[in-house]
């Protein structure tokens, strides 16, 4: 269950990251 978890945050995180290359642009690349 707690890999269930894990795998959800990962994906959560991954997806957050594209929204904010997608509203920011080149900004992310220094963060991420």
């Amino acid at each position: 269950m707690l890999n269930d978890l894990f795998n959800f945050i990962q994906l959560s995180f991954y997806f957050l990251t594209e929204l904010v290359q997608d509203g920011f642009g080149g900004l992310s690349s220094v963060f991420f």
